[in-house]
């Protein structure tokens, strides 16, 4: 297993290849389609998933902080930060069904959390699909709730302290 760490956060100066984008895109649709468990109907997960595009993933990798791990040429596991204002939100945090379990989601989390804490960074956001797995690790791993700042019909909105 191998851990790219991308950090484009402050200024673009990582490559990203276009080819690791649309991997990412397989992975998220993978991983959104196995991850429902009724919480969403098909046509929303589609919705859910239809903005997911290799495109939109690689700009947000061009100015964001981006973990990648990679089993050989297959991407099994995802995750970035993105700064929104003065705000910096994690997003996608993804891993192959076939992997779960095996600690990637957290070691994503815990590289991502290190760059912000290293940059001076206190407080991450995320935007959490509902799946009631996704929820317990974002709250195990010290995210609660709090008020949305802007209105969301499929998601929660949540903050971490580092």
């Amino acid at each position: 297993m191998k851990i790219k760490i991308l950090n484009n956060l402050l200024t673009e100066t990582v490559t990203i290849n276009r080819k690791t984008s649309v991997k990412i895109e397989e992975l998220i649709r993978k991983n959104y389609i196995s991850s429902n468990s009724g919480e969403y109907s098909d046509k929303e997960i589609n919705g859910l998933i239809s903005n997911k595009t290799a495109d939109n993933i690689y700009n947000f990798m061009r100015n964001g902080l981006s973990v990648i791990v990679c089993q050989e040429d297959k991407v099994i596991g995802f995750g970035m930060i993105v700064r929104k204002e003065n705000l910096y939100e994690a997003k996608y945090l993804n891993v192959d069904p076939d992997f779960k379990g095996q600690g990637i989601g957290k070691k994503i989390c815990d590289l991502r959390e290190e760059a912000l804490r290293d940059m001076g960074i206190r407080e991450l956001y995320i935007e959490s699909l509902r799946f009631k797995n996704t929820l317990n690790f974002h709250t195990s791993r010290g995210f609660y709730d709090i008020p949305n700042i802007r209105e969301l019909h499929f998601t929660n909105y949540m903050k971490k302290d580092l």
